[in-house]
Order: structure tokens, then sequence, then C-alpha cells
């Protein structure tokens, strides 16, 4: 861009983003069918694997009434920009030979209907259309040419599909005069071991607990109906009570969690980084990246943070200086 100034971090967010909306070679044609074709598939292997785990312990249970549920699930998670359900479905027709073969291999013998993939395709087609995909996320921080206070905005870039850019807006924050603390953190990366420390908890383990209790919930229904297998009405009732009370359960644990970090970890961390001098902060935010590194080595998984860590300090005055960077130091 050169010299080029724009008015704020958010503009310059929307600069890349269209820069790069127009770059579409650097995603194949064959890379976005062959992601298309594996997410179907995924996506087909999953519905058989969790509906055969049910029917081992429910007989009359309905494919339908799973298929039903994940359908209305993934219309919950958050939409990609530019995408929807038809127009996901009318790019799934291209690979139709390729979907029918998974089709009949994996959901055609649960399917209440064996010929109508319609359900199914819906379905891969509300997921797909949301931010499913693994991401690049790019986060524009800084002091654009009309701003006083720091402000960043975060894109989430998850390649093109059908020739078209896709990508969802993740967490902005503009500091103001009335911001009690005046700072923000912004954990845009793998960020499971810096959470635990600021936090108190990571939210891999929250989802884990969430998902545990899910596939619990039907163990419990069962041992309930067992004991009133004889009254029809009753065995509705609890159906419906169990299912509607650990749905609530679910829905509360991520609050609970957040009011106890706040209590018990926020709060002061918020009041003790605010006091501290731009030199010391730059030293937290190097430290808490080689935190995230050790928990890779520690725990023996892949290295995909580590390295030489760059840090820089960016201030109305002086613009962006590196402070410590793999070339200068």
């Amino acid at each position: 861009m050169g010299n080029k100034a724009l008015r704020s971090a958010d503009a310059y967010a929307k600069s890349f983003q269209d820069w790069l909306a127009n770059n579409p070679q650097w995603f194949p044609v064959d890379t976005q069918q062959r992601d298309a074709l594996s997410f179907i598939e995924n996506r087909a292997q999953a519905l058989a694997g969790r509906y055969n785990a049910i029917k081992e312990n429910d007989e009359n249970f309905q494919f339908s009434t799973l298929l039903n549920r994940w359908t209305e699930e993934a219309r919950e998670i958050p939409r990609l920009e530019g995408m929807n359900t038809p127009s996901t479905i009318s790019s799934f027709e291209k690979y139709n030979d390729q979907i029918e073969t998974i089709f009949t291999e994996f959901i055609a013998p649960i399917s209440e209907d064996e010929g109508d993939k319609t359900p199914f395709l819906t379905y891969c087609a509300e997921y797909f259309s949301s931010a499913w995909m693994t991401n690049a996320t790019l986060t524009f921080a800084g002091y654009g040419e009309q701003e006083i206070y720091a402000s960043y905005t975060l894109i989430k870039f998850h390649g093109f599909v059908d020739g078209r850019l896709t990508w969802i807006k993740g967490n902005s924050y503009a500091l103001n005069p009335e911001s009690d603390p005046l700072m923000a953190i912004c954990l845009p990366a793998q960020s499971d071991a810096i959470d635990q420390y600021l936090m108190g908890y990571d939210n891999q383990m929250i989802d884990e607990i969430i998902e545990r209790s899910h596939q619990e919930r039907y163990d419990v229904l069962r041992a309930i109906r067992e004991k009133f297998q004889d009254d029809e009405q009753m065995l509705e009732k609890l159906d419906n009570a169990v299912e509607e009370t650990l749905s609530e359960f679910e829905t509360q644990i991520p609050q609970t969690a957040d009011d106890y970090s706040e209590r018990n970890y926020l709060v002061q961390l918020r009041r003790a980084l605010a006091a501290l001098p731009a030199a010391s902060l730059v030293e937290v935010a190097r430290s808490l990246i080689e935190l995230q590194a050790l928990r890779k080595t520690t725990s023996a998984q892949t290295d995909t943070v580590g390295g030489p860590i760059d840090v820089a300090l960016i201030t109305p005055t002086d613009g962006f200086v590196w402070i410590r960077h793999k070339s200068i130091s």
C-alpha cells in the first residue's frame, strides 16, 4: 500500500480482503472440489456413526430425528459471508456422481427414505455454509489515520469455495476513554494454554464437557424410561422433560465458567496489565506465546507454535516498530 493511510484498522482489514478476493489463482479449482467432497464424506460418516451408536440403545430411534437435529444445530453456527444454503446445494450438483456414491454407501442403508438425498444435502449445505473449515485468522491492529486510541479487528479467511472467497469477521475492539481499564487482550490463534493461564480454563475443556453430556443424555433417558415402560403418557413427558433440562444445562455451562473466570482471574489480570509500561507488555506478549509453544512441546503435539518469536510495538507517534525480530536479534 506504500504510504497510503486508511481511516481505521477495520478499513485496512477490508482493503486486504478486497485484494485477496481478486486473487483466486492461489486457490486451485481441484482443491476446492476435493475439499467439498471430503467434507460431504466426513459428514456422512459422522451421521452414520452417531446413528448406529444411538440405535444400539434405542431400537426405535429414527435416522431422520438425528439428521433434523444436526441440521438445526448447523443453522446456529455463524454464516460465512457471501454463502447460503441454496447456492451451496447448487455447487454440490457439480459433484452429483461422487455424492451419489457417498450417499449410497453411508446414508441410504440407514435412512427411512433410501433414495431421497435432499435432507442429507440440505444438512451438508447448512454446515458447509458456516464457519466449519480450517481458517487463517488475520488480526489488523493499530491506529487508523483518524483514530486516537488503538483498535483491532479479526478476519477469519476460509479459502475459496466455487470461486468465491469465504470469510467471517471475528472480534473487533476499539479502546475509548470510557474503557475500564483502558486495555484489551486479543488471542487470534491457538490459545488453549494461554486461555488456561489467563482465565483458569480453556474452551476445549468446556466443549468436551458439553459433548460428553450430550452423549450421556441418551443413557440417562434410557435408564429413566425403563422405570416407566408401561406408561406411554409418562414416557412422552419424561422424554420432553429430560431433553429440555439437559439442553438448559449444556447452555449454562459456558456462562458458569465465564462467571468463575471473571471473579477469580480476569478482574485482577486486567488491573495488573493496565498498570504496566509498554516495555513490560511487550514481554508479557512474548511470554504468552512461549507458554503456548511449551504446551505443544510437553504434550507431544505437532509444533505448530514456536520457533523465533517476533514482537512489535505500535504507537501513534512511532508507528510500527520491531522490538524483537529474527532479522535483527
